[in-house]
């Protein structure tokens, strides 16, 4: 990636962060590229806005963003492979990763999840989101 477009990338990820007040972090990793489309589909059809990151990136972009948003809890989910997911429904991530773990589909791993200030940190927080 070059630095133009690391620049581009920044800039996005920034301006999903000031619009959106709830995301989740996940880990796609071991997902077949079927599964990634599927996830990629339900997301498009449920108005979630998906995105692979690279997590340098995300957490300077989140260093960047005003202090009362709080983002420091979540610097430490961003280890290998991460996607966010963008979100005006706070909960609908939540039952989608939920609805394809009951069809047998272990990932995406939820690593954590920023719902309107409140920071989730773990896939054991599936089922309180």
């Amino acid at each position: 990636m070059t630095k133009d477009q690391k620049a581009v990338a920044l800039v996005d990820l920034k301006e999903k962060l000031e619009k959106y007040s709830s995301f989740y972090l996940m880990d796609p990793t071991t997902m077949t590229a079927a599964e990634t489309n599927r996830l990629r589909r339900k997301c498009f059809e449920s108005g979630i806005t998906m995105q692979v990151v690279k997590n340098t990136l995300a957490v300077k972009a989140m260093k960047d963003a005003a202090a009362e948003r709080n983002y420091a809890p979540l610097y430490d989910s961003f280890s290998g492979q991460t996607a966010l997911l963008f979100t005006e429904n706070a909960n609908l991530p939540a039952r989608m990763i939920k609805q394809m773990k009951e069809t047998g589909i272990e990932k995406p791993v939820l690593k954590a999840a920023y719902i309107d200030s409140a920071v989730f940190v773990g896939a054991d927080q599936l089922d309180t989101l």
